[in-house]
């Protein structure tokens, strides 16, 4: 069961990483946000991309959604 959740989000990383344009993720905080950046960073490199992945937070100074995102960062 894990094997197979762990391979459905790589393959759903990927097939959204096919795009052209430099590659950038949202931060929430949370454990969805932080998997799928951890995802994006680790085929980023397996990739040799030439340019390392943003990443965004929003929320207000202070949140714990900042705070949250800051540690993933």
């Amino acid at each position: 069961m894990e094997e197979n959740v762990r391979d459905l989000l790589t393959a759903a990383v990927k097939k959204r990483m096919m795009g052209v344009r430099r590659i950038g993720c949202l931060l929430s905080g949370g454990l969805d946000s932080s998997l799928i950046a951890s995802l994006v960073c680790k085929l980023s490199k397996e990739w040799n991309l030439d340019y390392k992945i943003q990443t965004f937070a929003i929320g207000m100074p202070g949140s714990p959604d900042l705070i949250a995102a800051k540690k993933v960062k």
